[in-house]
C-alpha cells in the first residue's frame, strides 16, 4: 500500500482512544445484530485504536482493521498484545486508496469513520470487497444542522449537552477528562475541517441507496444511522449494481 500523509488527529490519538473507551463494549452491540451466520474474515474500515476488530475477532477467524493514523494504529498494535489477539492484523491504510482484491472479506464495518471520506469513493469501493452474500454495515454521524454544525461555538454547546450522561451517572473525572479532550481546539479543527463532512439523515438516504442498492437503514438515534447491505448472491444482480441500479430498499 502507498505510503499516507500523517493526519491531523494523530496527535490526539492517545485521547481519542481513552475517549471512545467511556463508551464500553456495549456501543458496538448493534454491529453484532447484523453479522451473518457465518462468515470467515471481515475488515473494519476506519478502525480506530481497534475496539470493534478486537470484538469481531471473538467471532471470526480473521479480521484486518485500518486506518489512516499511524499513532492510532500502533495504539491499536497495542490493544492486540495486551489482550492476546493473533487473528487480528492492524494497517495503516486510505479508505480512498485500498489496495484489497475484490471479494476479500464476509463482512465489512465501520464506525463513525465515512465522514472523513469521500463517499462516491469509499462506498462503491468497500462494495466490491465483500464476497456474494456477505454484508456491509456502516454506522455514521448524521446532523440536522449542517450549516450550524461548521461554527466552533456550536460544536461546543452539542459537546457540552452530550456530556451530561457522565454527570448523571457520578462519573465526574470521566466527564472532566472527556470534556476536557472533546472541547480542545484540536479536537473542534477536526470536526470543522473541510475534510469531514456530516450528512443529513435525507442526504444519508440518498447516497447509500445510490452506493448500496437495496440497502436497510436504521435510525435508532437521532444524532446517526447505521446502513446494512447484503451482496447478491446472483452474477446478473452483481451485473446491476456495477452500474449503479437496482432496486431501492427501505427506511425504518
Amino acid at each position: 500500500m502507498e505510503k499516507v500523509k500523517e493526519p491531523e488527529f494523530d496527535a490526539l490519538a492517545e485521547k481519542y482512544h481513552s475517549f471512545m473507551k467511556t463508551f464500553g463494549p456495549n456501543f458496538y452491540d448493534e454491529f453484532f445484530q447484523y453479522l451473518p451466520h457465518r462468515f470467515e474474515k471481515a475488515l473494519d474500515a476506519g478502525c480506530g485504536s481497534g475496539m470493534l476488530s478486537l470484538l469481531l475477532s471473538k467471532y471470526v477467524n480473521h479480521v484486518v482493521g485500518i486506518d489512516l493514523s499511524h499513532s492510532i494504529i500502533n495504539i491499536a498494535k497495542r490493544q492486540k498484545a495486551d489482550q492476546q489477539r493473533t487473528n487480528v492484523d492492524f494497517l495503516v491504510a486510505d479508505l480512498e486508496n485500498l489496495a484489497f482484491r475484490e471479494q476479500s472479506f464476509d463482512v465489512v464495518v465501520s464506525n463513525y469513520a465515512l465522514n472523513h471520506t469521500s463517499l462516491e469513493v469509499t462506498l462503491p469501493a468497500l462494495r466490491q470487497l465483500v464476497k456474494p452474500g456477505g454484508r456491509i454495515i456502516i454506522r455514521d454521524l448524521t446532523t440536522q444542522f449542517p450549516r450550524l454544525d461548521a461554527f466552533r461555538f456550536w460544536r461546543r454547546l452539542r459537546i457540552l449537552w452530550n456530556n451530561k450522561r457522565f454527570i448523571r451517572s457520578r462519573r465526574f473525572r470521566t466527564f472532566w477528562q472527556t470534556l476536557s479532550f472533546t472541547m480542545s481546539s484540536r479536537w473542534i479543527d477536526c470536526l470543522t475541517s473541510e475534510n469531514y463532512h456530516k450528512l443529513t439523515p435525507e442526504a444519508f438516504r440518498t447516497i447509500y441507496h445510490r452506493f448500496l442498492p437495496g440497502c436497510q437503514l436504521v435510525r435508532r438515534h437521532h444524532w446517526e444511522m447505521t446502513a446494512v447491505w447484503e451482496a447478491p448472491r446472483e452474477k446478473k444482480f452483481r451485473e446491476r449494481l456495477s452500474h449503479g441500479n437496482g432496486p431501492l430498499g427501505t427506511s425504518p
